[in-house]
């Protein structure tokens, strides 16, 4: 072999792993690629107590869990958990907890392509919240509260502006989509001369970005809100994302916060003081009757700043 035909056949190689790193992250984009991670995991709510139901949704088949909770005094007191991407509804068994203590009813629900439900073309923040939204009319869930983790905060960001909520919890949400897009570039220690374009050739997609950008929703939500954010996130950090989405709901006097000392992304269940941040503003939710923020007047209560 002479020294041209190496070399060409060296560039040759290089050129077909590189396509193939842009059709991978590419795919990464649009569908949940980590099919590998287990179908088979147990959601606990009311199995003892013979409440736990397992239904699903056709067209396309979405699988969710309602676990009615024995002692739930008002019939609003309903949760509805979303999991993170790549992940389960077993990835929100633990944050769910406090409410199962509260008293409210959980129903956790697998995203498209995730968990067990059916694995369908593409599968994004955007479909997600479709997922829900379906899940809560099905259910007949007059004023839920949704809280979703990463995608799932997405998902719950947009599914929240769109129906009537007692509360959101968004834990990891990010501000925009192409931020998303160029920070999992950085974090995955990508060259962003040889992938940049691939995110905005994306952006050129007839996607609805723009109109679910998180930070342009948050304002809609006339509920209360607890943005929950790891200080070192360093994925999707506080600087980039979580402080432009606290910036456009500030003004509220409905609006709790928490940057989570020591928490990366997706970890902030791990801290000791979690649950006890949880509770305050679940305190602060339940001093309302539902009835108040089922019609969106809450965020208007001269009640507590924002913490």
């Amino acid at each position: 072999m002479n020294l041209t035909t190496l070399i060409l056949s060296i560039s040759l190689t290089i050129l077909v792993i590189y396509l193939f790193m842009v059709l991978i992250f590419s795919a990464f984009f649009m569908n949940n690629l980590l099919v590998w991670r287990s179908k088979k995991y147990t959601i606990p709510y009311g199995l003892e107590e013979g409440t736990q139901t397992r239904k699903a949704l056709e067209n396309p088949r979405i699988v969710y869990w309602v676990c009615e909770n024995p002692q739930q005094k008002n019939p609003d007191d309903w949760v509805v958990l979303l999991h993170s991407f790549g992940r389960n509804s077993a990835r929100m068994v633990e944050r769910a907890a406090i409410y199962w203590k509260r008293r409210y009813s959980l129903v956790f629900v697998d995203s498209r392509s995730h968990g067990q439900s059916e694995y369908t073309i593409t599968s994004q923040g955007f479909t997600y919240a479709e997922d829900a939204q379906r899940v809560i009319e099905a259910e007949g869930l007059d004023n839920p509260l949704i809280h979703g983790l990463s995608v799932g905060a997405i998902a719950g960001t947009i599914a929240a502006s769109k129906v009537h909520v007692r509360a959101l919890v968004a834990e990891a949400l990010v501000n925009n989509y192409y931020d998303m897009v160029v920070d999992t570039i950085t974090k995955a220690n990508l060259p962003r001369f040889m992938f940049l374009w691939v995110a905005k050739l994306l952006f050129r997609l007839n996607l609805p970005f723009e109109e679910n950008r998180p930070s342009r929703l948050l304002p809609l939500i006339k509920a209360p809100i607890f943005l929950i954010h790891g200080a070192e996130d360093d994925w999707f950090t506080v600087e980039k994302h979580f402080k432009p989405n606290f910036e456009t709901i500030k003004d509220r006097n409905d609006v709790f916060t928490w940057v989570v000392p020591k928490s990366s992304h997706s970890q902030m269940a791990e801290h000791p003081d979690y649950f006890t941040e949880l509770g305050k503003f679940l305190d602060f939710v339940e001093a309302f009757p539902p009835s108040i923020t089922a019609d969106r007047n809450l965020s208007s209560q001269k009640v507590q700043s924002t913490k």
